[in-house]
């Protein structure tokens, strides 16, 4: 008898255990699961002589930077970012480094540590005894030079950074561009409920007003364009205001971009003024004869032909911006200005497209020409 207990208690102890183990097994599949599913949206991965440049240990100054940029685009841009999570891949070469957003390469380079990036903006008056190279943000011509010969750069008319800072404007510069892409609704959702703690009353009329959907496509629409949401109060109580009257989210864009004109026009003020091409009342006519509306939404017909004649007029005038080192303008009447911006925006995507209505009232405007009148 005693034999049998022994015997029923091993064989429970022994399925115990294999009941555990099966339970363990199925805990470590559905976490492997879990990480396929939630991939990190922000990545940087770094060639193995970059290492140190994360390692902690040996005070590594690329993760200080970046903690830190990213606490200046959550000012800057007016959304919250993801961390930005960094790992090394012995496939790049030693100095090269690879952004992704949501597992799509974005941005791509190489930097030399220890070294300084001289880069010619156009103001350097002689070569330099460096490793030639282009600046990978902007592919402006460049040296990498030692620290001895940073002074000897400066003099020639370039402009030197250290190696971290090549990163950190790449990445900082691609976030801004992208950052349409990287915001999500759960982020959108995740402001509200930080708003909702100093402003429930707003929070609760934009919500039932528009719903959360709403809210963060404008936002979208706004960092599509380059326009911040820091003003979130103006976009929010904009939002509650014509969101019962106007269904249309690109339409409802357009309303609260007007409510944030002061920061559209000092995103675009160079030296006190507004540099702009003006868009014909001539074309501003024929744009408002081409559009059609469809079941996926408006439609330009213009032809082909027309906008490059369009685009080429742009162009054309652009240097006229650089010279005075002022972001390139299209001013055009309110009802157009998204069709516009479409439109060109392809061709141009530096080009910022703006209504007569989303500047500031007090601003200087400065017309360098005027397109569309062929």
């Amino acid at each position: 008898m005693k034999k049998t207990i022994f015997v029923l208690v091993l064989t429970l102890a022994f399925v115990s255990c294999k009941t555990k183990e099966k339970k363990e097994e199925v805990e470590k599949r559905e976490e492997s699961e879990e990480e396929l599913v939630q991939e990190d949206i922000l990545v940087l991965e770094i060639g193995y002589k970059l290492v140190p440049l994360v390692d902690e240990r040996e005070n590594g100054i690329l993760v200080k930077r970046i903690k830190n940029l990213r606490k200046n685009l959550i000012q800057e841009l007016g959304i919250l970012l993801p961390m930005i999570r960094i790992r090394d891949n012995l496939q790049l070469a030693p100095g090269e480094y690879v952004f992704y957003i949501k597992g799509v390469e974005e941005a791509r380079g190489s930097i030399e540590p220890g070294s300084y990036l001289a880069i010619d903006v156009g103001g350097a008056t002689r070569p330099l005894k460096g490793i030639p190279t282009k600046d990978p943000i902007f592919n402006l011509r460049a040296y990498w030079i030692p620290e001895s010969m940073k002074a000897e750069a400066q003099r020639f008319g370039y402009t030197v950074v250290d190696a971290p800072t090549v990163v950190i404007t790449h990445l900082s510069e691609t976030i801004k561009k992208k950052a349409h892409e990287i915001i999500t609704r759960e982020d959108t959702n995740r402001l509200l409920e930080i708003l909702k703690k100093r402003y429930p009353k707003l929070v609760e009329d934009v919500l039932n007003a528009a719903g959360l959907g709403t809210i963060h496509r404008v936002i979208c629409n706004l960092l599509r364009e380059g326009v911040p949401a820091k003003d979130v109060i103006s976009i929010l109580e904009t939002i509650a205001d014509y969101a019962p009257h106007i269904k249309d989210v690109d339409q409802l864009t357009e309303q609260v971009r007007k409510s944030v004109s002061k920061v559209i026009t000092s995103i675009l003020k160079t030296n006190g003024s507004v540099k702009v091409v003006t868009l014909s009342p001539k074309f501003e006519e024929k744009l408002r004869s081409s559009i059609v509306q469809t079941q996926e939404g408006y439609k330009i017909t213009l032809p082909p032909q027309e906008i490059k004649k369009l685009v080429d007029e742009i162009n054309r005038l652009i240097p006229r911006f650089l010279e005075e080192n002022a972001p390139p303008v299209l001013l055009t009447s309110p009802d157009v200005r998204r069709f516009v911006a479409n439109l060109i925006s392809r061709y141009i995507p530096t080009l910022k497209v703006i209504a007569y209505d989303e500047l500031a009232d007090n601003v200087k405007v400065q017309s360098v020409g005027v397109v569309g009148n062929r």
